[in-house]
């Protein structure tokens, strides 16, 4: 279960709050007070962490106030806002460490997408009512860190999990600026991709989810390199890249692991299923190019199934795929010889 917070509600936008000509919020009349801070004496602990509030009304403001105040550290440095128009306007100006976002209403969704599309690297909890746990199960789909059940939070529950957003936010802004990219696909490379899966499947154990991770090997690269040059090789790779990045979501994990080798970590989602994530691959891969192409680009794809209830690490994960990936290529080539044609195939195990 999630840590609730105290709640109140999303506040109802009254006909004043709209453009006559648009119909869109007018960010202007929005009230957005510097951050100010509160908490007691730092007592010598320099960090100071600034938190967004997105939504919440002025009894749900107070009351997170009044639970931050009761911690010894760190700091918070508290602002408020009434929409997700006037967040996604201030955090162009200086982006806060971690917000807050309330989610009521059939415009929830909407504000996780704009929040997620336009402001990405943004670390951002969401707050759900009291029975809105699938609500806040979709937020994390989206790319939420966790989310929050009003009504039954404690101070210390809410410091673990802002310090837990801001300090996943910070691992991920490290492996952007440092070399745990691969530079030809542009994908995470395999020391990036362990270091995020672990984070991730951490996420999953608590949030009760299951994850599916994907071992995807090129089969007939030695076939492209041999014939056509590397050169053909490295446009092989990129593009299945491309099919990988394009076919999932922006919150599963992409890496390239090795030569011809690709992992594709994603949580199991009932509004995008796994097994559509890899048909839409399939159609990917099909389009990729026209007849008469060089060369056959051929995927044979294993999986392996993570659980909350029995959860195994990701290197365990790994071999799992990595195993059923092998079988079911030996099964294919023991079937029939690569072909030189362009007909592209997946193949799942």
């Amino acid at each position: 279960m999630r840590a609730p917070i105290p709640g109140g509600g999303m506040p109802r936008a009254s006909a004043a709050d709209h453009d006559d000509l648009v119909g869109r919020p007018r960010i202007q009349t929005e009230r957005v007070p510097d951050y100010d801070v509160i908490g007691r004496p730092n007592r010598g602990h320099r960090e100071t962490i600034r938190v967004l509030l997105v939504g919440h009304s002025p009894e749900e403001e107070r009351a997170l106030r009044d639970l931050a105040s009761r911690l010894d550290a760190p700091r918070f440095e508290w602002a408020q806002v009434e929409s997700i128009e006037s967040a996604l306007a201030r955090i162009a100006v200086r982006a806060p460490d971690v917000l807050i976002l309330r989610l009521e209403g059939g415009d929830a969704t909407d504000a996780v997408h704009q929040l997620v599309n336009r402001h990405p690297s943004v670390s951002f909890l969401t707050v759900v009512p009291a029975d809105g746990e699938a609500q806040g199960l979709a937020s994390i789909h989206m790319g939420a860190q966790d989310y929050l059940v009003e009504g039954r939070a404690d101070a210390e529950r809410l410091r673990q999990m802002i310090r837990a957003t801001v300090e996943r936010n910070r691992l991920w802004s490290a492996l952007r600026e440092t070399a745990l990219v691969d530079e030809l696909t542009g994908l995470y490379n395999r020391r990036g991709f362990l270091a995020l899966a672990r984070q991730q499947l951490r996420l999953a154990e608590r949030a009760g989810l299951d994850a599916t991770l994907l071992f995807v090997d090129i089969d007939n690269m030695k076939h492209i390199n041999d014939t056509l040059g590397h050169r053909f090789g490295d446009m092989a790779l990129i593009e299945t890249a491309d099919c990988l990045r394009s076919s999932f979501r922006d919150t599963d994990l992409v890496g390239r692991i090795g030569g011809d080798e690709f992992v594709v970590l994603a949580l199991e989602s009932v509004e995008s299923p796994v097994e559509a994530l890899v048909s839409r691959l399939e159609q990917r891969v099909c389009q990729r190019g026209p007849a008469g192409g060089p060369y056959a680009l051929r995927l044979s794809i294993g999986r392996a199934e993570f659980t909350p209830d029995a959860p195994s690490p990701i290197e365990a994960l790994l071999a799992v795929a990595d195993s059923a990936m092998y079988k079911q290529k030996q099964a294919a080539r023991a079937a029939a010889a690569c072909p030189d044609n362009i007909e592209m195939l997946i193949r799942v195990a």
